[in-house]
């Protein structure tokens, strides 16, 4: 494997934890549904408490982008596009907790409207 996919792999897979990090931040501070926690499944946030796994979650962030050194301002595009994404996850994810909140509201009462 060439250095350049060696950073590439690198920068994936931090980014990857990063993503996976963040969205169980966020899953365990919604009042409404914490999935993974009524399933019994392990989460960075079970494991390290939710302060802990947002620090894990900025530093897999800083190594993401720190992998990207190698390629210069090239990369820049792409640091942009993960900081965006790592941005937009927060979004993303609450919006589809409350779409996965009112589905669970709709199939217990399926008459009533549902009311965000």
């Amino acid at each position: 494997m060439s250095f350049p996919k060696f950073v590439a792999r690198d920068f994936a897979r931090e980014l990857g934890l990063a993503f996976q990090i963040t969205d169980d931040v966020l899953e365990a501070e919604d009042e409404n549904e914490c999935s993974d926690e009524k399933n019994g499944k392990v989460t960075y946030v079970s494991l390290f408490g939710v302060e802990k796994a947002k620090e894990l979650a900025a530093i897999h962030t800083k190594n993401a982008l720190a992998a990207l050194n190698h390629f210069g301002d090239a990369a820049d595009e792409i640091r942009l596009i993960a900081e965006s994404l790592l941005s937009a996850i927060s979004v993303i994810c609450l919006f589809c907790l409350k779409v996965q909140y009112a589905l669970a509201r709709l199939v217990e009462r399926p008459t009533r409207p549902l009311s965000w």
